[in-house]
């Protein structure tokens, strides 16, 4: 409990800087910190118990051995943790398992080498005291015993003590991530949390879709989702719009990207491309995106399946595999589909997704030369750019295309092989810029071959990214660009204040090319005006819809106790969710 406390005092000490905020945040997390340490004590007590009948030595051994591992668990887990949340915003989770297990490389990408060896050293550091600390426990222990039956029974009542604290106490609930919050600033709440016991939560509960976010009986839920997404009352005489032709579909997924970059969304003149690109087209006002990472991002545009926010649905190869998605419906009406990526596309199994989705062309780093790899995400955002320019060169099929490009160069640790002068002295919107530049110089090509006119581009950024910082957890974290082009869709801005999220993509698209978008259940057509309207939006731990006069969010991990129907029909819109994937 000690080793927890300094680590939530200098983790208070680089994310909060206030004694008193320090303070309670301590005590707040001082129920976590005891269920840890008991967890970790028990190991050794039982070790202890068998002291009684065993040889001291291998005893000795035994504990040593088990602090040694003990020393090393921490110590990752400390120095992760730190380091991570200025990155996510969030306390370690299985998340960077996740990431490592599936590409290790590009899992560490979004680190400097300087960072890895100040984490290593720390690491290491870290290791060795808490070993120091804890052989010198073991070797000073007394292992000798006296009286057996006294003191069997003496060991009796201190495991049952054990398993209570690790419980949390002996009332109906157990310990849980809600026993930390106690304020309406999210970064209290997350400095009270033990970093050991959101790692372990999260691994013991992100795969029981059927028995999470239980707010309601499931008729209830049914009944309030139902209420959220009953059809409006409209003049049938105004048809939803729709395109008389098969236009190529380009969707560039921009890493990163927010509203707070843009002067066409109330942002600053940073990315003055795709802000000239918002002024020629369709630019939503009321755009939000659904999750806060990649790996929940490209299922939501492509698939129209909202981000989880206690797991992401990309760890399940087997439901994946069962999700409608847009690609899979466009190849089934004549498109040709292709995925250009400058990275790892096994990151995150990606790979297996997108194969799901029936790209016949699936361009990674593999498709880039050693010397194009120039960034830790590998090839830079221009050269993925180019890849996608060759393919639309040199593919003479008569057939429509789909071609989706992701960018990854706006993304930590941000070199680029540009040079803005306006941001010599941030590299973060100068990496912003360099992207930019190249999606502004890409569809500018494209007005040449294919031509605008016959293709419907599709700009949206997988989330907000790192500027600005400490947004809070709300809708503006999540406010995103999306913009359209060609094809005369700048004719229905009548549109662009609709509220909507990267969900709403699929069935859009869809809708605009006339055909059957039913199968994507969350989707919404946002130029449909009998289907009522609002973006989703959320994290690990905040779930919220936006509609055009409200915003609601809700905490998924201590729910209150509230009243208000929107509030209501954002848990029951949640546990629909989780049922919907349970049921995949």
């Amino acid at each position: 409990m000690a080793l927890f406390a300094i680590d939530r005092l200098i983790f208070s000490a680089i994310y909060l800087n206030d004694f008193a905020e320090s303070a309670l945040c301590l005590y707040h997390g001082l129920s976590m910190d005891a269920s840890v340490a008991a967890y970790l004590t028990v190991i050794p007590f039982l070790i202890l118990i068998c002291s009684i009948w065993g040889e001291k030595k291998w005893i000795k051994t035994g504990l040593l051995v088990y602090s040694g591992l003990i020393s090393i668990l921490l110590s990752a887990i400390f120095v992760c943790d730190t380091v991570l949340y200025g990155f996510w915003g969030f306390r370690l989770d299985t998340t960077p398992l996740f990431y490592f297990s599936t590409s290790p490389s590009a899992a560490f990408a979004s680190a400097s080498w300087p960072l890895i060896a100040l984490g290593s050293i720390t690491f290491l550091i870290t290791a060795v005291i808490i070993g120091a600390i804890l052989f010198f426990i073991t070797t000073k222990f007394n292992y000798s015993v006296k009286n057996k039956p006294k003191e069997c029974l003496s060991m009796a009542l201190v495991l049952i003590l054990l398993f209570i604290t690790i419980r949390g106490g002996i009332t109906v609930s157990t310990m849980n991530l809600s026993r930390a919050y106690f304020s309406s600033d999210y970064r209290l709440n997350h400095t009270a949390l033990n970093p050991a016991f959101n790692l372990l939560y999260s691994a013991t509960h992100q795969t029981d879709f059927s028995k999470s976010y239980r707010f309601f009986s499931k008729e209830d839920a049914d009944r309030l989702y139902q209420d959220l997404n009953k059809p409006l009352s409209r003049n049938d005489s105004i048809d939803k719009p729709y395109l008389d032709k098969r236009p190529d579909i380009f969707i560039i997924i921009m890493e990163s990207f927010s509203t707070h970059l843009i002067p066409n969304l109330g942002g600053e003149d940073v990315a003055l491309g795709l802000d000239s690109l918002a002024r020629e087209g369709l630019s939503m006002q009321k755009f939000y995106a659904n999750s806060f990472r990649t790996d929940r991002a490209i299922p939501a545009i492509l698939a129209g399946i909202p981000g989880q926010p206690s797991t992401s649905i990309m760890k399940f190869v087997d439901k994946i595999e069962h999700l409608p998605t847009l690609p899979n419906k466009l190849i089934d009406n004549g498109y040709k589909a292709s995925y250009f990526y400058g990275g790892d596309a096994n990151f995150t199994n990606m790979q297996a997704f997108l194969v799901h989705c029936g790209f016949s062309k699936i361009i990674s780093d593999k498709d880039f030369s050693v010397t194009e790899k120039m960034s830790k995400w590998g090839a830079p955002d221009h050269l993925v750019f180019k890849k996608a320019l060759e393919d639309i060169k040199n593919d003479k099929s008569e057939k429509p295309k789909l071609r989706v490009i992701q960018t990854s160069s706006s993304h930590e640790p941000f070199d680029v092989p540009y040079h803005n002068p306006r941001f010599s002295s941030n590299d973060k919107l100068n990496a912003f810029a360099y992207a930019d530049s190249c999606l502004f110089d890409f569809v500018d090509s494209i007005r040449t071959s294919p031509g605008i006119d016959n293709s419907l581009i599709v700009i949206v950024p997988d989330h907000q990214g790192v500027y600005p910082e400490n947004l809070p957890l709300t809708d503006i974290k999540h406010h995103i660009p999306c913009v359209m082009l060609g094809c005369g869709i700048e004719n229905l801005r009548n549109f662009e204040n609709i509220p909507a999220s990267q969900i709403d993509l699929s069935a859009t698209i869809l809708g605009l090319l006339g055909l059957d978008n039913t199968d994507f259940k969350y989707s919404k057509n946002i130029f449909d005006i009998s289907t009522p309207h609002y973006g989703v939006f959320g994290g690990t731990t905040y779930m919220g819809l936006v509609f055009q006069d409200k915003t609601t969010l809700i905490n998924t991990d201590k729910p209150e106790e509230n009243t208000d129907s929107i509030y209501l029909r954002t848990q029951a819109y949640l546990q629909n969710l989780y049922d919907y994937i349970d049921q995949l």
